[in-house]
């Protein structure tokens, strides 16, 4: 039996890895599912976002990394959120 324990600490089995594939092959019975319009999580951003390169050490991505991991957000969510304060910021000060 393996074990694997996410970045939450919530230590997931075999078993329950075995229970989740059993429920989603049976259509989650008894379960109603609502279809939305949309996005499924929330973001300010409302404009098509477009992939940018950035060179930084790999100190630094391991701080990003870690205090994204910290936040509970992907390094990309953190990286526009720290670019978008700092924009901010400096326009509010000029």
């Amino acid at each position: 039996m393996s074990e694997f324990v996410p970045d939450n600490g919530v230590r997931v089995t075999d078993e329950m890895v075995r229970q989740w594939a059993s429920e989603a092959e049976s259509g989650f019975e008894g379960l109603q599912v609502e279809p939305f319009e949309g996005r499924a999580w929330e973001e300010v951003e409302t404009e098509p976002l477009e992939p940018r390169t950035i060179r930084v050490s790999a100190s630094v991505w391991r701080l990003i990394e870690r205090d994204a991991s910290r936040q509970g957000m992907t390094v990309s969510a953190w990286t526009r959120q720290a670019l978008t304060r700092e924009v901010t910021q400096t326009l509010k000060a000029s």
